[in-house]
């Protein structure tokens, strides 16, 4: 997650992270947000979908947890 109107690191640093990861990724640009966006104006927005991919990559690996106890 990046804010395209951040004035201090770029968002092709997110898009270096984005390449480099193995494992999944989903990338979300925020229109209306700067630097920090854990307290910026769509900080619900980046609570929300962090929550979601969390949930479904836990909902991906969780058979094989399982499998493995």
């Amino acid at each position: 997650m990046h804010a395209t109107e951040d004035d201090i690191a770029s968002v092709e640093n997110a898009r270096l992270v984005e390449r480099g990861v193995s494992g999944p990724v989903e990338m979300l640009l925020l229109e209306n947000s700067y630097h920090m966006i854990t307290v910026d104006r769509e900080r619900r927005v980046l609570i929300d979908r962090s929550a979601d991919f969390f949930s479904q990559v836990a909902a991906t690996f969780e058979p094989a947890a399982r499998a493995a106890a």
